[in-house]
């Protein structure tokens, strides 16, 4: 190969686009054979410029795409081609470090950035393919600068390194240095109450998210999710670190059991977001499917509140039709239908909270409205729950709440709430009323100082 530089104002286009195809290609032969000649090295060293770079034209002072395209990139190119020859034989070691930690220098002014984030990646994924793991191992000083910059773009890119090249052990060093966070979407025993759930997360989920294309069915004792086209599941996502996989894995026997899988959920706000789940690895003819809509979605919606029902514990009594002292809450007609939530997750309304009437069951004092005239920063939660079960908790809470509003929709199933239909004379709540607002806060994750202040603003 023979590397010529071009005059900025006579280029011959072709003639660059063929030594860049011809430095890629010879990379990627040497990658795979690991036989780098010295004549190609020498021809690298000879036309390296005085700054260090392995440009194609004579001066950065050209077009930004093609500064990127025929100045930084050959650079990039021909640094790895020196740094697999630094790690295949003892051929001019010297002059290679030397011309190395230039280059490498001057690939620094970029941060590896191409002309898109893909080409950005494949700049990434050029120098971890060329061993530059094993040259930061033996060759810790060669370019420090440039070190610490790969690896915070590494960083970047760790979580799509990750989910396209699981198994690349050139990333191992870099992935279990950064301990990157990651999502997890949790369908079964690791959800919050569940079995498995204290010992292995044992943290708040951050929202509650809906997977496409995946069913799931009853395995026993534990479910498992698998391909299909036709269902949606929804789960609890959390963050975790790269660090807690290990242990994960062997509790869902990764590899046989289940295989863990990077997957595109839908969060609440429409936004999709890649996380981890673990999918079921074996047949699951013969088990029985786990509907998440038992009827059409239509017969199902969020319900949105803000008071007393906050807390997981009191709003199942109106499910179940149990009293609970604790809740001042007596026995009463169970719901027909008394599953609990397919899932709840916290939900802001964007309407004035505020407190009324007197309430025998709170000391004669006030419990919580919405007002929907005004807007507001109330901190909610929605249960996913049939309409059925909605309608009959309505009736359950009484005249004062006739009033339905429709706060929008999330994964197009209705987000309702209920509130008086007038607005109301205020009156001050008891301590033990929003004690239960606290209780149901404190569920949500808040701290409290942070329930504090938001309910002395109300």
């Amino acid at each position: 190969m023979k590397l010529e530089k071009q005059n900025e104002h006579h280029i011959n286009l072709n003639s660059l686009i063929n030594t860049i195809n011809e430095l890629e290609n010879t990379l990627n032969n040497y990658i795979d054979t690991n036989q780098i000649s010295n004549e190609l090295i020498d021809e690298i060293l000879s036309f390296q410029d005085d700054d260090g770079s392995f440009k194609l034209i004579n001066t950065f002072e050209i077009e930004k795409d093609a500064r990127i395209d025929f100045c930084y990139f050959p650079t990039y190119l021909c640094s790895c081609i020196l740094i697999k020859k630094l790690l295949q034989d003892d051929y001019k070691q010297k002059e290679i470090k030397q011309s190395l930690s230039k280059s490498l220098e001057v690939s620094t002014l970029r941060n590896l950035v191409g002309v898109n984030s893909e080409d950005s990646f494949n700049n990434v994924k050029l120098f971890i393919k060329s061993g530059v793991n094993e040259l930061f191992k033996k060759y810790p000083k060669i370019n420090t600068k440039f070190r610490t910059l790969f690896k915070r773009i590494l960083t970047t890119y760790l979580h799509k390194f990750l989910i396209e090249e699981p198994t690349n052990c050139d990333l191992e060093e870099f992935i279990d240095e950064a301990d990157p966070s990651l999502l997890l979407f949790a369908y079964g025993t690791l959800k919050e109450g569940e079995y498995n759930h204290e010992a292995y997360l044992n943290k708040k989920p951050l929202y509650v998210a809906r997977l496409d294309n995946y069913a799931m069915y009853n395995l026993g004792c534990y479910p498992g999710i698998v391909r299909d086209d036709n269902s949606s599941i929804y789960g609890e996502v959390y963050e975790i670190k790269y660090s807690d996989l290990p242990r994960l894995d062997s509790l869902e026997g990764n590899g046989y059991l289940y295989n863990r899988s990077a997957v595109m959920i839908k969060h609440p706000n429409g936004t999709k977001k890649i996380a981890y789940t673990y999918v079921y690895a074996n047949s699951v003819e013969g088990k029985e499917k786990i509907n998440f809509f038992s009827s059409n979605k239509d017969d199902y919606v969020w319900y949105a509140c803000y008071g007393s029902n906050l807390s997981y514990e009191r709003f199942m009594c109106y499910i179940t039709g149990k009293g609970n002292t604790k809740y001042n809450i007596s026995a009463s007609e169970p719901c027909k239908n008394t599953n609990e939530p397919k899932a709840s997750m916290e939900i802001y309304i964007p309407h004035r909270l505020y407190f009324a009437k007197n309430s025998s069951r709170w000391e004669d004092k006030g419990v919580a409205f919405l007002d929907d005239t005004q807007k507001g920063d109330t901190i909610g939660r929605a249960y996913l729950i049939t309409r059925e079960q909605y309608n009959e908790i309505q009736k359950k809470e009484g005249s004062w709440y006739r009033k339905t509003i429709k706060l929008g929709t999330i994964d197009e199933i209705d987000v309702l709430t209920f509130t008086n239909d007038r607005i109301l004379e205020p009156n001050e709540p008891s301590e033990l009323y929003l004690k239960v607002i606290s209780d149901g806060l404190k569920e949500l994750g808040y701290s409290i100082s942070e329930i504090n202040d938001y309910l002395v603003k109300k």
